[in-house]
């Protein structure tokens, strides 16, 4: 039996068990269909010293909270956060070539951005309310995806010319949070 409390999550695009800690400390293990859940709970056994540095990390690092408004004030924001993210997305693609359909900005509660292989870019409007250095390294790392649809070792290094600094960034983006 596992110890540690887990949120088991089954996916049909998973191909392997991903294990994540969020910030507020608890864990999830999200696997493909047809593993037994044995297999989950062996494996944050395996992983729970990892668990544990994470959630001590977490615990240490005070992140930012949760930011909640009401449909008035989403509206505004959202209008505003389509403003500098839309200024954004135009500044670095006409600076590196990049070619966008559309750009959507939305309440996502699982993710900053995304970038579909049509060409269209999402974002959510929280954006608007972390530092400038975060919303461009999220802009940058989208727009990116335009050209490579992964994240493999020819996508950071096109990141990491558009943005020499995007490692610091990305652990900067680390202390904020969607949910």
């Amino acid at each position: 039996m596992c110890a540690l409390p887990y949120i088991l999550r089954r996916s049909r695009r998973a191909r392997h068990i991903r294990l994540g800690v969020l910030t507020d400390g608890s864990v999830t293990v999200t696997m493909p269909y047809g593993i037994r859940e044995d297999v989950a709970q062996r494996f944050v056994v395996q992983k729970e010293a990892w668990i544990r540095e994470k959630q001590a990390y977490f615990a240490q690092h005070q992140t930012e909270p949760y930011i909640r408004h009401t449909p008035q004030e989403y509206r505004r924001v959202k209008e505003e956060a389509r403003r500098v993210i839309t200024e954004a997305v135009e500044r670095y693609a006409r600076g590196f070539g990049f070619r966008y359909r559309a750009i959507a900005i939305r309440n996502q509660s699982t993710r900053w951005g995304s970038c579909s292989k049509q060409g269209n870019l999402n974002f959510s409007y929280r954006l608007l309310f972390v530092p400038v250095e975060v919303r461009e390294y999220v802009v940058v790392h989208e727009l990116c995806h335009l050209q490579e649809m992964n994240h493999s070792k020819k996508f950071w290094t096109l990141v990491g010319h558009i943005l020499p600094d995007y490692r610091d960034r990305r652990i900067l983006l680390r202390r904020y949070r969607l949910r």
